[in-house]
């Protein structure tokens, strides 16, 4: 039979770079990865909702918590989720540890205070937001991070990580990423994909098999 790929929704906010289309051409889609019960999924960095309506659309009956520090992002995710009451949005950002934290406002995007300036940022604009800590994120099936340099310190934190079967997240340097796919391999995860989308950032999915 042939598989039929999720709709793409009509969005509140149109974004057009790539991220938009890398998720909705199966970017996030994992071959064979399959669950008894609708799976629940944390989408950390949600911005406007776009992996959120994926998800929706490829696991009927999922749960999703969003979180999404940024305002208007959130009111834009809000706003392209709304009527479905299995997705939970969550205005914080994740780290490590709980707490307020900058978020520089790029020429190419958000980035965290500790990233801004390896992505080659010299702005000194930022928001003040709130995060929480990994340590308090609940169980999940599916992680997806698009967190802005923390996705290391969010895996390294998350205490459910040996129960997730597939993470998908945007890596933000070399150094993280070598470290990433150290942590990874470690957890059991078979990378089914890694492309580099600069040089110094890039896309992973990995999975692990039951």
């Amino acid at each position: 039979m042939m598989k039929v790929a999720p709709r793409m929704p009509k969005v509140f906010i149109e974004d057009n770079n790539w991220g938009f289309y890398q998720i909705w051409a199966g970017g996030y889609d994992v071959p064979g990865l399959a669950f008894e019960s609708p799976p629940t999924i944390l989408d950390l960095g949600a911005n406007i909702g776009l992996a959120s309506l994926y998800f929706e659309a490829r696991y009927p009956g999922c749960t999703i918590h969003a979180y999404e520090p940024n305002p208007l992002n959130f009111a834009a995710l809000k706003i392209n989720t709304r009527g479905n009451p299995k997705v939970h949005h969550v205005q914080k950002g994740v780290r490590d540890v709980s707490g307020t934290f900058k978020l520089y406002r790029g020429a190419l995007g958000h980035y965290s205070d500790s990233f801004y300036q390896v992505e080659g940022e010299t702005t000194a604009e930022f928001d003040m937001v709130e995060a929480i800590s990994a340590r308090d994120l609940p169980p999940c099936d599916v992680m997806k991070l698009d967190t802005e340099g923390c996705e290391l310190e969010i895996l390294s934190t998350y205490q459910h990580l040996r129960h997730v079967k597939a993470v998908m997240l945007e890596w933000h340097s070399r150094e993280d990423h070598e470290k990433l796919l150290h942590l990874l391999t470690m957890q059991r995860f078979t990378i089914l994909s890694d492309e580099a989308t600069c040089y110094i950032r890039g896309d992973l999915v990995a999975w692990r098999q039951s």
